[in-house]
């Protein structure tokens, strides 16, 4: 089974193929550069927008009809007045679409109020990575001193989906 994953992010694939080792004995990972449209730092319905997007671009392009079409996106959403990241996934598969999400994780309160000074969350995390020396693409590392990864929200939310696509729910 074709996997196209709408990204070339080394983290995204990677976390792809550690979940479907779990659950597929036989699969191709094929990475494609999708384009989300959505902002750099999607917020609330632009994530699961982006995952979409991402799916349907490969969709297109690749034509595969017994291929199964990944997306992929990080985001921020305001909820019971505090704000979360969260990964989207959608996939499509037989003209069929199964979405799920991540876990979320609160943003420390720091990074909050410097978002609603208007610093961009790019420059934030920016910023953090250069005193931590790593990753800015590490957001959950870089928020929980790397009690976390970033691979955590991503695996969930592609394993959430892929579920919901195993068992045709």
């Amino acid at each position: 089974m074709k996997f196209y994953v709408g990204s070339l992010s080394r983290l995204k694939i990677i976390s792809v193929k550690e979940v479907l080792k779990h659950y597929m004995t036989s699969y191709e990972i094929i990475p494609f550069n999708s384009p989300s449209e959505v902002p750099r730092t999607p917020w609330n319905d632009e994530t699961p927008t982006g995952a979409r997007n991402r799916a349907e671009n490969m969709r297109k392009k690749f034509l595969d009809n017994e291929g199964v079409y990944i997306g992929l996106e990080s985001g921020l959403v305001e909820r019971f007045n505090q704000i979360y990241e969260e990964t989207w996934c959608v996939i499509i598969y037989k003209d069929k679409e199964f979405s799920a999400y991540s876990s979320g994780l609160r943003l420390p309160r720091q990074v909050v109020e410097k978002i609603k000074q208007g610093v961009p969350h790019s420059k934030i995390l920016n910023q953090l990575s250069k005193q931590l020396n790593a990753s800015p693409k590490d957001t959950w590392g870089l928020y929980t001193k790397f009690k976390l990864s970033r691979k955590v929200e991503i695996k969930e939310a592609f394993r959430n989906a892929l579920i919901l696509m195993l068992t045709n729910i």
